[in-house]
């Protein structure tokens, strides 16, 4: 291949990953845990993930056979018994990104949770692909994320005026109860049970509910950044 036409992909990608960054950055995150960067690694498996949004609330998991594999910026997380964590208060209303696919659907296993069980929570739920967002109470069905196909999954935690959405089709709307987090769990539910087979890149956590251009905006600017849809 042309070495100019290299040259220009490589550009676009880091123009791409900058204006991610300074779009997620100007939203001011809780907690953001950026693709590729902060993981500590040994023989495949990952102990932490770095809070790249400087509030060090970094997800950690030291135990060897509960932690996810990593590869190329990918955490993946077996089903059974892996999963990461991180305390923290964090009240509604609050946003929740995730770049990330199911790579397998078992009807009760959590995608993600606070430190405690049911805190405010995904969770594959009824008929496969659909994932239900609860905080007290449950939404609905999001059935937008096919199995193993990666998606931008934007949850927003707002009592009444709750959402859940993936990539840029339309949103589960309705309450979904107005649960606090106490911190925040990736791969299964707050007391390390129900753990799903999920992979994820990103994940970025948001102390407001963004309105739907911001949405739009940070799911378009990661697309852009990660090639996901």
């Amino acid at each position: 291949m042309n070495p100019r036409v290299l040259y220009r992909a490589a550009s676009y990608a880091t123009d791409a990953r900058s204006a991610a960054d300074s779009v997620i950055s100007a939203l001011t995150p809780a907690a953001w845990y950026r693709n590729a960067t902060g993981v500590t690694e040994s023989g495949g498996f990952a102990s932490q993930w770095d809070d790249y949004s400087g509030n060090a609330r970094h997800l950690v998991q030291g135990v060897g056979t509960n932690q996810p594999a990593y590869s190329a910026g990918v955490l993946t997380f077996d089903g059974v018994d892996n999963w990461m964590r991180v305390s923290f208060a964090l009240a509604q209303p609050m946003t929740i990104v995730a770049v990330m696919k199911q790579v397998t659907w078992t009807g009760g296993d959590y995608i993600m949770d606070g430190a405690s069980v049911n805190e405010v929570a995904a969770y594959q739920n009824t008929i496969t692909p659909n994932f239900m967002l609860s905080a007290g109470a449950p939404l609905g069905n999001n059935g937008n994320l096919a199995i193993n196909t990666y998606g931008i999954v934007c949850l927003v935690a707002n009592g009444a005026s709750s959402s859940s959405r993936v990539n840029d089709t339309a949103k589960v709307s309705g309450s979904t109860g107005t649960n606090a987090l106490t911190g925040y769990t990736i791969g299964a539910a707050g007391n390390s049970g129900s753990a799903s087979n999920i992979a994820t890149k990103e994940i970025v956590i948001f102390p407001s509910a963004l309105s739907d251009a911001n949405q739009s905006a940070v799911i378009t600017a990661l697309n852009n950044a990660l090639t996901v849809f």
